[in-house]
């Protein structure tokens, strides 16, 4: 596979397709729609400009989660493939239908629900990084205002070490 080009998928291999080109961002999401169109505690996934994507075999359905955007899958398997938005010429691809999935390395999290309800998301490439670090979205105590930052931890105890927002 040429570099920038990467292929992907649904479960069944009834639907492939190809996008070429450096991803715009690559992001992962804890909304409630993203979490209910995955059917896990987050979506992951990478934006390419929508020419840069095509579906090389099968078929897509699609879901009007909302009235901008359209959530594809497979017909066959009903895999999630991607979003597009009506307002944007971007495509949002899910990382899991990806062939090679780890060439990806999301670079933000969007978390409108308290982290305490979910588990902290390793970003890093375990080939590369011996030790594992995390991106960490915490609401103050106080004011209940977001922040984050990356730690290092070597152990679950390290997740005690971490302090409100701001002082």
């Amino acid at each position: 596979m040429a570099e920038g080009e990467y292929t992907g998928g649904c479960m069944c291999g009834a639907l492939r397709y190809r996008v070429s080109g450096a991803p715009v961002r690559v992001g992962i999401c804890h909304c409630e729609t993203c979490r209910r169109n995955t059917g896990a505690p987050f979506w992951a996934f990478a934006v390419f400009a929508r020419e840069r994507f095509a579906v090389l075999s099968g078929e897509t359905g699609f879901f009007q989660s909302s009235p901008e955007s359209k959530r594809h899958f497979c017909r066959a398997c009903g895999s999630p493939i991607y979003s597009e938005w009506s307002d944007s010429d971007e495509v949002d691809v899910t990382l899991g239908s990806l062939d090679e999935p780890e060439r990806m390395r999301p670079s933000y999290e969007f978390s409108p629900i308290p982290t305490a309800q979910q588990q902290p998301i390793p970003l890093r490439n375990p080939m590369v990084d011996p030790k594992p670090k995390f991106r960490v979205a915490i609401f103050c105590s106080a004011c209940s205002a977001p922040g984050s930052f990356d730690t290092s931890l070597s152990h679950a105890a390290g997740l005690s070490e971490i302090a409100a927002c701001h002082a």
